[in-house]
Formats: C-alpha cells, sequence, structure tokens
C-alpha cells in the first residue's frame, strides 16, 4: 500500500513512481481525478521455488526477479533425530549454516518441518543436509572422555578441545556408508607438527584407510574405497610421532554430485539439415554437488550401445594416497588401472591442475600407471586393437616438464612376443628433434609419424595417434592439426599385454603431467580430433558428423565427479543417424487362395497394401512368416539394406533378431554389399577370407527337424564353397554345414556331427552346379532315425537323388553344439580354404520345421523368389496365420506391420448311424460273427478319413483304452484322445519339448507316432481302468528304427519310482534275449515278477502286430498267451517264484507308451507305434487273427467266439480326418441268442438186425427228454 498528501491541492496529472524491483524497474501510475487523498493496491509476483531431494537430504532453491527482504521460506525433510539436520545456504564461496526453526509436526520426536527468514532475496539455495548423529572424544583405550557432537555437527568456529595423539573421535552417521563414500573433516593442527588420522571400523584394531597429513586449517577428505560391507559407525585415530593434537570443526559425509539424464541433440554441423550432416551435442541436465565442489562431467560416448572408447581415462579423482589404488576407466570395458604397479614409490602424484579437472603429474624417474589387457567387463581385447586392417586412435593431453633428454613416453602397448607393439605415442629424444612421434612395430615392420610441433616445457599439448586400417595410413595430431602419415604394412600388430602410461623401460620415463588419456576402436577423422582440441580447453562433449553413417544409434552417457567420488552414470536417450526416408505401407491383407474357405486345402497369400517411398526408391517387401504369433523362421536374411563395414550389422527379419555381424574386426574379411542380388540386394563373398558372423543362441542350435535355404551364385567351379556352417568354436568341427564340393566337385553337400563326434552323416546332390548361375537351395531334415532319407534336397525346386554316407550314423545322433558362431560364406573360420566365391542372398533357417516340397517350389518360382504365398501343405487345423512385412529401399527399413490373422479351420468328417449285422442276417447265435458298417462317411473337405471302432459290450466299451494316433496331436503336454468310454487323459512327453514323440501319416492305419528311442514318450495318466486285473489284453502295432542293446518298451504301467512295473511288454534285448517280445507282471510285494519271452525274432523296418493275453493267475505258465502278426507265440517262462497267491501290484505310477519307467531311460522304444489298445477281457485267438489281418488291420468284425448268450452287442465309430473327429455315432443292438435246437433224426450206421447178433455203436446227438415221453429199458 502507497498514499501520498500534499498540503495543495493535487493536479489533476500526477505521474506516481513505485519501486517494484531491482534494476530501478518502475511503474508510472497517472491519476486524472483531483483527491486530497490517495489509496493505491497493487500485487506483485511470488517467488519461484525448486526443491531437490540430495543424498543426505533436500536442496530447496528460491528465486525471484523482485528484491524481496525478510521472506518466511520453509520445506518439509526426512524425519530425522533432533540436532542431526542442518540447514545451509549455498554460496559460491561455499556454504553457510543458518538459523533455522526445526518443528515436529506429528508429534514422533522427529524432526519433519524447517521454517527460516530468507533476508534478500534473488536466486537463493539452501540445503537440509543430514550429518552426523554423534561424535565421541574417545582416549587411547576408547574409553569416553567427552561428547562433542555439538562442537563438531557444523563448521561455525565452534571448535572441539584437542584431541591428543592416539586419542580417537568416535562419529556416528545416520545412514550406513558403502565404499564409493568418503568422510570430511575440517581440522586444525596448532603445533605445526606432522600428524594424521586413521581410520578404523567402530572398535576395530585395523585401519582401512588415512587422511592426508594435517598441516593446516582447512577441510581434509578421504576415501572408503577399501572398505569392505555397510558401516555407520567409525573410529578416526589421531597418529603423530609427538605428543601433539588436533581440533575439530566440523564432520561431515559429503554426497557424490547428482545430475539427471543427459540431453542429447542434433546441432549444425554441415548445414543442410540431414542428420547424417549434423553434429550431436549432449548436454548434462542439473549437475550440482551437495558440498559445493566443482564438478567435471565425464563423457562415454556410445555407438549402438557400446562405447566407441575401449579406454577412458580422466584422472580426475585423487587416488595418489591410496594404496592399490584403482584408476578408473570410464568406458564400457571397465580397463582399470593400477599406480606404480602397486609401489608406493612409482606413484604419480595426482594434482587439480589438469587441462580439465584432475591429472597425474609423473616425475621422469619411476612414476607409471599400469592398465591390465584383461578388462573384467569379460572383453579381454577390448584394448588389442592391432589386428590385421583394423583402425583405432590414441589420445592424451600432456605437459612436459622435460624434453629431450630421454624418449618421454606417454604411452605404451606392448606386443605378444619380442619387442613389438601395436603402438606406443612419445616425445623422442633431442638427437631425434625431441618431437612426437607415433609408432607401431610388428617384429618386422616399424612404421611412425614425427610430429612437426617441437614440444616445450611447461605447456600443454593435445597429441593423437591414429591408425586407419582402411586407407592403409598411421598419422599424427598435435594440438587438432594432423602434422603427418605414412602407410603401413598390414600386418598384425596385436598384442594382449599390459598398457603403460608414462613408462617403458627402466630409463624412458613420462617427466610432466598427462591427462585426458583415451584409446578409441576406431580412427577419429579430423574433424573430431579438432572438436575434441577447441584451442586448449577440451570438448568431449560434441561429435562430429564425420563420424556418423546412417542407421548408427548414438547416446553419451556421462559420470559427474567432484573430485572425490562419482555420482550416478545416466546415459542419454538415443538418436538414430538418419539420411534416408523410409519407405511406408499400410497393414498387409492376408486371404486363402478361396477367400470363402480357410481350410487346409487353400495356400495363403499375404498382399502388401499402399507400399510407397518419399524418395522413389525401388522398395522390396520383407515377409516374416508367423505361426500362432511366432516366426516360423529362426534366421531370416535378406541382405536388401546396404550394410557394410567392419562389425557392421546385418538384419535378421525374424522375431528372433538373431545378432549378425559383416566379417570380424578385420576390414578384410568384410564381404562387399552388392545391390545385384537375386531379389534386391546380396553379399559378395571374395573366396579368401569374407564371411559374415551370426552370433551363437539357442534358436540356431537346430533340432530334428529343421530346413536350411539360400539363393547362390558362385564366380568359380571346382572349388570346395561353403554357404554355412554352425561352428564348433575351435579345430575344423562343424555342428552343421552346408556347402559346395566338399567331397565331390560341384555337389550340393549337407553334413552334420553328434556329441561325441562319432558321427558325422553326409549327403551330397546329383546335380552339378555352374558357375555365373543362380540357385535356390534347401536342405531339410526330416527327422533323426538313422537313414538314408532323413535328409531331402532340393535344387531349383527340384528333390534331389542324393548319395549318402553314414559314418557311423545311426537313431542314437543327437546335433553337437557349443557357443561357435554361425559363420555364411565360410565352413569355419579354422578352415580357410572353403571361402564361398560369389554371393548368396536369401539365407532362411527354420528351425523345428521341414518345409514340404510344394512350399520349396512355391519360393523357387522359376528363379523368381515368391515368399508372399504359404502353401496349403505347411498348415494344419487350428493353426493361426499372420504374415508381417517389412517394406526396404536398400538404405532403410519402414515400420514392420503384421496382417490379420487367418485360422485355419478342418470341416470334420460326417456320416450317419452304423449297422451291426451278424454273419447270417437271420441268426444272432453264438456262432455267428459280428460286422458293423459306417454309413455314408464323407469329409467336405476331401481329406481321407478313418473310421475308429468301440466294440461295445451291454453298452460299454469292451476296451480300457483305445489309441489310434489319427488325430494329428503334437507338441509339449498335448493331449492324445483315447476312443473308449473311459476317455483317459493321455498326454505327449513331459513339459521338455525333447521328449515328445512326431506324429507321423504313415501308421499301419492313418496316423501313428515315431519314437526316437533317446526320451519319447506318451504317458497315460493313472486310474482303475488301466490298473489290469484278470484276465485282461494287451496290443499294438510296432514298427523298429533299429535295434538296441537294451529293452525297448511298448507299454508298461509304472510303480511311480525304481525300475518295478506292474506290467510291462516290450521288445527284449537284455539277458540273453534278443528282439523277441516279452511280458512281465509283479505282484505287491514285489517278490514275484513272472516273465514270458516269445520265440520270433522282430527284425527293424517292419510292421508287427504284437498281443499279449493273459488269461488266469494260477502260477502256470500257460496263463500267458502272446501272438505276433496272428499267430500264437511258443513262450519262454521264467517264474521268478510266481504262484497262484500272485496279485497284480499297483501305485499312482502312469502308465507310459514309448519307454519303461523314468528311472529306466535307456529303455525307449526307437521306432513307430500304433494301434495301441487294454482290453480288461482275454481276447481269443480268432479275434485277434481277425485284427491282424494279414497285416490290414480290421477292427470292424467280432469273432463268435468273443461273443456269449444274451449279451448285448453295440459298436460306436467315430470318423477322422487327421485333424478333427466327426460325431460319435453308436450302431444299433445284436442280443446273442442261443443257438437252435438240432431237430435232425439220428442215424445208424451198421445196424444189424439178426436178433442173434450185437453190434455196439457210438452215436451222438441232441435230445431232448419231456416228462411225457415214454422210456423203455
Amino acid at each position: 500500500m502507497g498514499s501520498d498528501k500534499e498540503e495543495s491541492v493535487i493536479a489533476k496529472k500526477v505521474e506516481q513512481e513505485i519501486e517494484t524491483g531491482k534494476g530501478n524497474k518502475t511503474k508510472k501510475i497517472t491519476i486524472s481525478e483531483e483527491a486530497d487523498e490517495l489509496e493505491i493496491e497493487y500485487t506483485l509476483p511470488g517467488p519461484g521455488v525448486v526443491e531437490e531431494i540430495i543424498p543426505n537430504g533436500k536442496r530447496i532453491t528460491i528465486f525471484s526477479e523482485i528484491d524481496y527482504t525478510n521472506i518466511l521460506a520453509y520445506m518439509s525433510v526426512p524425519e530425522s533425530a533432533p540436532g542431526t539436520i542442518k540447514l545451509y545456504h549455498v554460496k559460491e564461496s561455499g556454504r553457510e549454516i543458518v538459523n533455522a526453526s526445526f518443528s515436529d509436526t506429528n508429534n514422533n520426536n522427529l524432526i519433519d518441518y524447517i521454517e527460516w527468514i530468507v533476508p534478500h532475496l534473488s536466486n537463493q539455495t539452501y540445503e537440509a543436509v543430514i550429518e552426523i548423529s554423534n561424535a565421541l572424544h574417545l582416549d587411547s583405550n576408547r574409553d569416553l572422555i567427552n561428547v562433542i557432537f555439538d562442537q563438531v555437527k557444523a563448521k561455525d568456529d565452534i571448535w572441539s578441545e584437542p584431541i591428543y595423539s592416539n586419542e580417537f573421535v568416535r562419529v556416528n552417521f545416520t545412514k550406513k556408508l558403502d565404499s564409493t563414500r568418503d568422510i570430511t573433516i575440517y581440522a586444525r593442527n596448532n603445533e605445526s607438527l606432522d600428524i594424521y588420522i586413521e581410520v578404523y571400523y567402530f572398535n576395530s584394531t585395523e585401519s582401512f584407510a588415512q587422511f592426508p597429513v594435517v598441516s593446516e586449517e582447512k577441510y581434509y577428505k578421504v576415501l572408503l574405497t577399501n572398505m569392505t560391507g555397510l558401516h555407520q559407525e567409525f573410529d578416526l585415530k589421531i597418529i603423530s610421532n609427538q605428543n601433539t593434537f588436533l581440533e575439530f570443526d566440523h564432520i561431515i559425509d559429503p554426497s557424490a554430485p547428482t545430475h539427471s539424464t543427459p540431453l542429447l541433440e542434433f546441432t549444425d554441423g554441415f548445414g543442410d539439415g540431414n542428420t547424417s550432416n549434423q553434429n550431436l551435442t549432449v548436454t548434462n541436465q542439473s549437475t550440482s554437488d551437495p558440498d559445493g565442489d566443482n564438478v567435471t562431467n565425464i563423457i562415454d560416448w556410445r555407438l549402438n550401445g557400446t562405447s566407441i572408447a575401449g579406454l577412458i581415462m580422466t584422472f580426475d579423482t585423487n587416488k595418489s594416497n591410496t594404496t592399490a589404488a584403482v584408476i578408473k576407466d570410464y568406458s564400457q570395458y571397465q580397463n582399470n588401472g593400477t599406480l606404480g604397479g602397486e609401489v608406493a614409490d612409482a606413484f604419480p602424484t595426482w594434482t587439480t591442475n589438469g587441462i580439465s579437472g584432475g591429472a597425474y603429474n609423473f616425475d621422469g624417474k619411476d612414476d607409471f600407471i599400469a592398465v591390465s589387457n584383461a578388462a573384467p567387463s569379460g572383453s579381454d581385447n577390448s584394448l588389442d586393437f592391432g589386428k590385421s586392417g583394423s583402425s583405432y586412435s590414441v589420445e592424451a593431453w600432456v605437459n612436459p616438464s622435460a624434453v629431450g633428454d630421454v624418449y618421454h613416453i606417454i604411452l605404451i602397448k606392448r606386443g605378444l612376443a619380442g619387442g613389438n607393439f601395436p603402438f606406443t605415442l612419445y616425445i623422442t629424444k633431442t638427437v631425434d628433434g625431441k618431437t612426437f612421434q607415433f609408432e607401431m612395430y610388428d617384429g618386422t615392420n616399424n612404421p611412425l609419424v614425427t610430429s612437426a610441433t617441437i614440444p616445450l616445457k611447461n605447456n600443454w599439448y593435445h597429441v593423437v595417434g591414429v591408425r586407419d586400417g582402411t586407407s592403409g595410413l598411421i598419422k599424427i595430431y598435435v594440438n587438432g592439426v594432423q602434422e603427418n602419415s605414412s602407410s603401413f604394412v598390414n600386418s598384425d600388430y596385436s598384442s594382449n599385454k599390459t598398457l603403460l602410461i608414462g613408462q617403458q623401460q627402466s630409463t624412458q620415463y613420462f617427466n610432466g603431467t598427462i591427462d585426458e588419456v583415451r584409446i578409441y576402436n576406431r580412427s577419429l577423422t579430423a574433424a573430431q580430433i579438432a572438436i575434441i582440441y577447441n584451442n586448449t580447453s577440451p570438448r568431449y562433449n560434441i561429435i562430429s558428423h564425420e563420424e556418423t553413417r546412417s542407421d548408427e544409434q548414438w547416446s553419451a552417457c556421462i559420470t559427474p565427479n567432484d573430485a572425490s567420488s562419482d555420482g550416478s552414470t545416466l546415459c542419454s536417450n538415443n538418436l538414430t543417424i538418419e539420411n534416408n526416408n523410409a519407405p511406408t505401407h499400410s497393414t498387409p491383407v492376408l486371404n486363402t487362395t478361396d477367400i470363402t474357405l480357410n481350410n487346409t486345402n487353400q495356400n495363403l497369400t499375404v498382399f502388401n497394401q499402399s507400399t510407397s517411398d518419399p524418395d522413389g526408391d525401388n522398395v522390396t517387401n520383407i515377409i516374416d512368416w508367423r505361426l500362432n504369433g511366432t516366426s516360423i523362421a529362426n534366421l531370416i536374411l535378406t541382405f536388401d539394406n546396404k550394410t557394410s563395414g567392419t562389425l557392421a550389422n546385418v538384419t535378421d527379419y525374424s522375431q528372433y533378431k538373431n545378432a549378425v555381424i559383416v566379417g570380424n574386426s578385420t576390414s578384410t574379411t568384410n564381404p562387399s554389399w552388392t545391390p545385384n542380388g537375386i531379389s534386391s540386394g546380396a553379399y559378395d563373398f571374395d573366396g579368401v577370407n569374407d564371411y559374415l558372423n551370426v552370433s551363437d543362441s539357442v534358436n540356431l542350435r537346430l533340432n530334428k527337424t529343421f530346413t536350411i535355404e539360400a539363393w547362390i551364385n558362385r564366380n568359380v567351379t571346382g572349388s570346395s564353397h561353403f554357404i554355412l556352417g554352425k561352428h564348433l568354436a575351435s579345430g575344423n568341427w562343424v555342428s552343421y554345414k552346408f556347402g559346395i564340393g566338399r567331397v565331390l566337385a560341384d555337389k550340393l553337400f549337407f553334413s552334420m556331427q553328434n556329441n561325441d563326434l562319432g558321427q558325422f552323416p553326409n549327403w551330397q546332390s546329383s546335380t552339378s552346379l555352374s558357375a555365373d548361375t543362380w540357385y535356390h537351395v534347401v536342405v531339410v531334415l526330416n527327422d533323426i532315425t538313422g537313414s538314408s532319407n532323413d535328409i531331402k534336397m532340393y535344387i531349383n525346386g527340384v528333390e534331389e537323388s542324393l548319395t549318402f554316407t553314414a559314418n557311423s550314423y545311426n537313431s542314437t545322433f543327437t546335433l553337437a553344439y557349443s557357443a561357435g558362431s554361425v559363420e555364411i560364406g565360410v565352413e569355419g573360420v579354422d578352415v580357410p580354404s572353403r571361402y564361398f566365391n560369389g554371393t548368396i542372398d536369401e539365407v532362411r533357417i527354420y528351425n523345428n520345421r521341414s518345409l514340404t516340397a510344394e512350399q520349396i517350389a512355391i519360393i523357387y518360382n522359376n528363379s523368381s523368389p515368391r515368399y508372399n504365398i504359404l502353401s496349403s501343405t505347411e498348415t494344419e487345423t487350428n493353426d493361426i496365420w499372420s504374415a508381417c512385412i517389412t517394406p526396404n529401399d536398400a538404405s532403410s527399413d519402414g515400420s514392420t506391420l503384421c496382417s490379420n490373422n487367418i485360422t485355419i479351420e478342418n470341416n470334420a468328417p460326417t456320416h450317419s448311424t452304423p449297422v451291426l449285422n451278424t454273419t447270417s442276417a437271420t441268426s444272432n447265435n453264438t456262432d455267428q460273427n459280428l460286422t458293423v458298417f459306417n454309413q455314408s462317411t464323407s469329409d467336405l473337405d476331401f481329406d481321407n478319413v478313418t473310421n475308429i471302432i468301440d466294440w461295445r459290450l451291454n453298452g460299454t466299451s469292451i476296451a480300457n483304452l483305445i489309441l489310434t494316433f489319427d488325430n494329428k496331436t503334437s507338441g509339449t503336454l498335448a493331449n492324445v484322445t483315447d476312443y473308449s468310454q473311459y476317455k483317459n487323459a493321455v498326454i505327449v512327453g513331459n513339459s521338455t519339448s525333447t521328449t515328445n514323440p512326431s506324429w507321423t501319416p504313415n501308421g499301419i492305419s492313418g496316423g501313428a507316432y515315431d519314437f526316437d528311442g533317446i526320451n519319447d514318450y506318451l504317458n497315460v495318466s493313472d486310474s482303475d481302468v488301466v490298473r489290469l486285473s484278470k484276465p485282461f489284453t494287451i496290443e499294438a502295432w510296432i514298427n523298429r528304427n533299429s535295434t538296441s542293446a537294451s529293452d525297448q518298451n511298448i507299454v508298461a504301467k509304472h510303480l511311480a519310482s525304481g525300475d518295478w512295473k506292474s506290467y510291462a511288454f516290450k521288445i527284449r534285448n537284455e539277458g540273453g534275449t534278443s528282439d523277441k517280445i516279452f511280458f512281465t507282471i509283479q505282484n505287491k510285494d514285489l517278490g514275484q515278477f513272472p516273465n514270458w519271452a516269445g520265440n520270433t525274432t522282430l527284425n527293424v523296418d517292419t510292421w508287427y502286430h504284437v498281443v499279449v493275453v493273459l488269461d488266469d493267475i494260477t502260477g502256470s505258465s500257460t496263463d500267458v498267451r502272446a501272438y505276433v502278426n496272428g499267430l500264437e507265440e511258443s513262450l519262454t517262462f521264467t517264474a521268478n517264484s510266481y504262484n497262484s497267491t500272485f496279485t497284480l501290484a499297483y501305485s499312482a505310477g502312469s502308465v507310459e507308451i514309448g519307454r519303461e519307467a523314468n528311472d529306466v531311460p535307456s529303455r525307449y522304444f526307437n521306432g513307430t507305434i500304433d494301434e495301441v489298445r487294454i482290453y480288461n477281457r482275454s481276447l481269443t485267438a480268432e479275434q485277434i487273427a481277425i485284427i491282424y489281418n494279414n497285416s490290414a488291420p480290421r477292427y470292424n468284425i467280432l469273432s463268435s467266439t468273443e461273443t456269449e448268450t444274451n449279451d448285448i452287442w453295440s459298436a460306436c465309430i467315430t470318423p477322422n480326418d487327421a485333424s478333427s473327429d466327426g460325431s460319435t455315432l453308436c450302431s444299433n443292438n445284436v442280443t446273442i441268442e442261443e443257438p437252435a435246437a438240432d431237430v435232425t433224426n439220428p442215424t445208424f450206421a451198421d445196424v444189424i438186425n439178426n436178433t442173434g447178433t450185437t453190434k455196439l455203436t457210438t452215436a451222438s446227438m441232441n435230445a431232448t427228454i419231456s416228462d411225457e415221453t415214454a422210456l423203455s429199458s
């Protein structure tokens, strides 16, 4: 409020000025009315406030353009004990304690609120710091002398009492400290004698840190680097040779500097607006230090997430007083160094007077820093840049104290042997001109470059040595200018030895200061070096546009440092270098051939929509087919994106995004990208050392079904050219390899190797491949059975006739794998003579999928690759298919967009009610077989239909388990249908996919399962109906792939643990029996386990109908019958205590098909099993013969020997088309009646009518006698 009154009448117009802030800003008010008194109201803006959490408290900054006075300020703080929190006013000169009011707002005896008065306000920062909670003065025995907390809790010129030599100060902080922290004191030594402080854990007898000598009144700091664990309480011991003392004014736990996420931006570097011509600039955000220390921001530039420098040593932290000090490398590689090889006399001295922040002074006598070659990050070659063709740069800022007297070594990386080295950077002696030199030596060649600059003492120089592997030049830059270059022989200068800073030999030490040592895995451009030099003001926050390439992704990570400790390392946003407008498109459309049907007879076609390119570039649509949302290809390399250069990344367009790079770290191993592939881009391989490297991953460790395809065009014939191989890490062994001419010149070749390398089968094509011709080549592994038929090869869409070499290959084969990569264009880097010479395009690998011949023919498409169509032979009922398209213009990918889903449907087969008849339609008695006839069975998809029959007696299935395997069911834990009424729970394998037998359509009738003999089986859950009692029958159709030294189980009821079984039916190969059927049962106390062995030898690759029947339990060998192909076996019986008291043992163990028990892993079945049925009845020999039917299973007839008078029989049929079941319909009932009476009159032969002669004749007849019949003697 303001007023103005004068004795005279106020003029009509009065100009009143009111000061409103600093800078004499005024508001002019014009009053146009007469008045005796004026009252003016005005409102000014309030101050702004920013609050931040800091590690040991809270910071508040109050700001305003108006210079307010006596402003009330306040803040809430973390709850703290009274007296442990202090408020400081932060100024440029340091911090001053502020009188404040500390309140407990929630009455819990902890401070949570502060108020204070701000005398004058502009930009004022205040910090509430939680400091030590107590400080005690202890004697040499650590007994309490006095509490000195009030004296040392703040820097207020209130000093503690004298603390004498060998006495302690015990400090307790409010929070536990770790080894990244430090303790700071403000102390003085009143007698100017040598006195220092040792740091101990609470009540410990061994010190772990030591303050520097306290020589004057100031702050002293000690790092807790060597501390282990977390600690809150410390004992500080005063050490002196004289009986002197220290006084303390302040003890504080200072915090590391803080900051927020850095900002990375494009800045004008070239001027045309393209990001590829823009420099990158990173800006630190809100960096501050709670202690008011100066902060240096250490920057680690990263390309595609990886440091471009293998070493970043800024020397900003003082480590020169620390034994075994670690000199930090701020790159990701963590190539940390040590001072003087951990010898104190060889420690260089840390100084604050570096070119930027701290640095180290080297005495020219024995000081040095050593950096081991092996980084803890596991990258043991991050400093080994000397390999043939590689590029690197080394830089340092140096300020020599002497020149010319000796060779002053700045940096040197020692060699593998002798005196060789990949680089050394040094100042020469007077005789050599006292210049800077950058030199390499491989034991023979010794290229070096010499600077034009002659360094002077006590001057800073920025010195950079560059090796450019592409141009074959080495260069030297001084103060941002290239001063010399020289060519070099591109040989191997590599090294695995220690990097030395400041020393080479006992007489070649650097004398002066070294700062900002960096080594880069690239040849820095002149523009970048000039930016860094920046007129002797190092600038590491800018990356020149000349360092960047299209599609690279850059970021920068900043670590703030206050000379004592590092703050958190925070990484900026990513920026992608773009030099191209990517193509665009809209969502693809997926259709079936007949858009009205989605069944398994329809091909699928995906159509890209509205694809365009803003730059008018040609666009290739890269297609990734997905089944149930997952790529069917584990690797899709189309090579359409122009990618070249050492270790450049090649895109895998599958969902697996495998890591693929061009060559290795040597540019000579890089194949050349070409736009002249079979479809857009491809790679030309020189046949000498070019290859692509695909990192090892689980999805490229192929299983027992897979497909590998590529398009190839060779430059020459006759040589061995490999397309790709999965390398076994060392030697010339390869998990799998696909190439040309490995054995026979110009023939396609495929080989694979097993775990112990004892089996290495190979297959070769019949067609010879010419030069200068494009070929589509495909290899398909359908299964691992030990057969030559396991592999198929296709050339230009046509299946090849193959030559097979087994090399011990059998059904036990398992592919061998290690961490070796997949290499394209070479068999393996250890086999350099087998590099591919020509062009490779469109490499795809499909794991767990064997492409069909139809699909391969579609892709070939008369040398015009067609990947937008999926054959109907690749689809199955209930599949959900989609296709994802990525448009590419040879420079950039557009967005990957996925089509609509299409679910493959199946029209289940249909039929009408079956008809059940007897053999004679006029009679239903026990002499008649029963035959069931399916009626009007049909399938809308024209699929083959199998009729599955369930015979029922009095309305109940006579079979307790009916497994026909006709429905294609695969995958981990997939359900298999039991067609009996009992619907037993049957699953494929267990939770591990390797235990899944493979479904095949090639059963004895319809589908079946192939078992690998290693770990495949089916699991039938325990239930009462599979706990068989006498009598019962088990039957199956089997076809083995191989013989075995171990038994091969068909069906077994497991006893939960151990290798005991309730019953087991198998092929016996142990105990002196070979390839015979074998059956055993075991009783409750396991004391009886009789077995029966057949007499027929079962061959491999042959279908057999095998049946075992338990008629009764009497203890007799005749209790069991067995049949092979409808004929009863002569059995060999082993009693094993079997007698009539026998009762079958049961537990919760499951019935397992294809293995005997989990505890006997060697007894897996190797081959195909079909039509497994279990009956709780004894099938007759006649019924078994009917079923066998000369290897054409016949389940629609029931023998009359199975029926009895008054039985009511029916048969239920379920039609199946390998994908779906139709409805289960049951026939009419047939009741079995007694046979009709035989009314034929008996006749007698040889009747003699002479009554004197008697002849006895035996006659048989059926007679019915009633009471009315007169019988005579």
